[in-house]
């Protein structure tokens, strides 16, 4: 059972502090509680604190409140811009497979609002993508021919890639070669 606060002889509460590993076990028992089906409002009157005490402790701590989706920490830093053309790339793919912009954010984990941003630096990469005409700047025309550089470049790495695997196949069937050549004259 949780802290109780003393009354005052006003008859008021007085405020209760709390240590961050008492505070850290109520938000884990709330999560439970809220796990097992309970609403916010019913877990945290069982453990005793007040729904804004709750909210503070969940900007403060940094836990996701219950009810919503926790942030994944896995993505803090920026993609490169390799990376955001790929992920465009692969955007305009579930497009063209029939899904929504929506489910193909949704699929790859990317926020609408960075998309959009995406959109607005890069311009529209791939197939299916209409700008209206008249309407392109020099800068949005830069940037394209910037995205368009970077595709070619990463292109031309995969490119060099499989020109060096095929190089050391042939080294390998060289040596292999002379050594069946040298068999066959001896």
């Amino acid at each position: 059972m949780p802290k109780k606060s003393p009354k005052t002889k006003a008859g008021k509460s007085k405020p209760v502090r709390r240590g961050m590993d008492a505070i850290l076990k109520i938000m884990e028992d709330v999560a439970a509680a809220r796990a097992g089906g309970m609403s916010l409002a019913k877990a945290l009157e069982q453990v005793g604190v007040h729904y804004n005490t709750f909210l503070s402790w969940t900007k403060k701590y940094g836990k996701p409140s219950p009810g919503k989706p926790a942030k994944s920490a896995a993505r803090q830093t920026r993609r490169s811009p390799e990376e955001v053309i790929q992920v465009m790339g692969e955007i305009n793919a579930l497009r063209a497979a029939g899904k929504t912009i929506a489910q193909a954010l949704s699929d790859l984990g990317v926020n609408p609002f960075t998309y959009r941003y995406w959109r607005k630096k890069f311009g529209a990469v791939g197939k299916g993508t209409v700008s209206a005409p008249g309407k392109t700047s020099a800068a949005k025309t830069g940037r394209l021919d910037v995205v368009t550089i970077l595709e070619q470049m990463t292109e031309n790495r995969k490119k060099r890639k499989e020109l060096e695997e095929a190089e050391k196949q042939i080294r390998e069937l060289d040596i292999r070669f002379e050594e069946l050549r040298g068999k066959l004259f001896q």
